[in-house]
């Protein structure tokens, strides 16, 4: 039996970079873990329930208060009717081309009244 012990590469079947990524991610995982239980089990500071992420502060702001440092420009004009009236026009052209061939399957005789749905509308 040989005691050589084989080197990352090969227990683990990845590249070397891909070992670093998860080296990265495991230490990173460790690192916020210690803060969690660091500020969860701080005697002094306020039990409200929580533990305050300022990164999660500064996202739900933002999204609160977006619209007082919107810009109308061309561009997000444009967006919008590009959105909205694509959106719409698909959903007509769609409709139009179901609608056209049932029609047309009706009008050749391809399907028989009796199996025709909403036959009195």
């Amino acid at each position: 039996m040989s005691n050589k012990i084989t080197g990352a590469d090969e227990i683990y079947d990845v590249s070397a970079r891909e070992r670093e990524v998860i080296e990265w991610k495991a230490k990173r995982r460790l690192e916020l873990r210690n803060l969690y239980l660091r500020e969860k089990h701080n005697p002094n500071s306020p039990h409200v329930g929580h533990i305050f992420d300022p990164a999660v502060q500064r996202h739900y702001s933002t999204l609160f208060c977006k619209e007082q440092f919107f810009r109308p420009t061309v561009k997000s004009f444009l967006w919008n009717v590009v959105v909205l009236g694509g959106s719409m026009f698909l959903l007509g052209w769609r409709v139009k081309k179901f609608r056209d061939e049932k029609e047309h399957r009706f009008a050749t005789g391809q399907v028989s009244y009796r199996d025709r749905e909403w036959k009195f509308v």
